[in-house]
């Protein structure tokens, strides 16, 4: 779990996705361990759902901005691709 939450803040600040990396690193864990905890029947529905709209609000606020980070990104991949060729 903590390799797939390095890496994929890794590659949020790759595309420089910066506040959505520290949201990541302060609350993937703990929801991460939430899902696992409500799939072992550990948690109800409605204490896990207490987490989420923390998490959501925040990458809501992120949202347009990770969009236009992430096209970037690919154009960017996208010329260096095509200079290859």
């Amino acid at each position: 779990m903590r390799n797939y939450l390095c890496q994929l803040t890794s590659s949020l600040l790759k595309i420089d996705a910066v506040n959505l990396a520290d949201n990541l690193n302060k609350h993937g864990e703990d929801l991460w361990k939430a899902i696992i905890l409500l799939e072992n029947n550990e948690i109800t529905e409605e204490e896990f759902y207490k987490l989420v709209p923390l998490v959501d609000s925040l990458y809501a606020k992120e949202q347009e901005r990770f969009q236009h980070q992430l096209e970037n990104y690919f154009v960017q991949i996208h010329n260096e691709i095509l200079e290859l060729i």
